[in-house]
């Protein structure tokens, strides 16, 4: 979190629209993934372990405009989800909150331009 405030500080120095997106990923997706890479790609599986330890799902609290909620559909595509500012978002890593409206990722891109 303090890694992004210091961020966060600069861009509204510019003026500039904070937007975060929280990649959900879960432990045993991403280390099937990563066994299926290789060369440099691949990394040790501890990797993995420190930096979920250190993920730390952000908040409007912080100072974003806007945030988005990002997991991967069963077909393998992103699907995105608006985060509502009144509500405070914990996601149980299944299913986006009640009331949050889901995009694909081309349409949050399409957002963001």
């Amino acid at each position: 979190m303090a890694e992004r405030a210091s961020l966060i500080q600069q861009g509204r120095q510019y003026d500039a629209e904070i937007v975060g997106c929280y990649f959900d990923s879960k432990l045993k997706d991403c280390l099937n993934r990563n066994r299926q890479r290789t060369g440099k790609a691949k990394i040790p599986d501890v990797g993995l372990y420190a930096t979920l330890k250190k993920l730390v799902q952000p908040d409007y609290a912080e100072g974003f405009h806007r945030l988005f909620h990002v997991a991967i559909g069963a077909d393998g595509a992103f699907d995105v989800t608006a985060c509502r500012q009144d509500v405070k978002e914990v996601f149980d890593r299944s299913s986006p909150p009640a009331g949050a409206m889901v995009h694909t990722a081309a349409q949050l891109g399409r957002g963001l331009e």
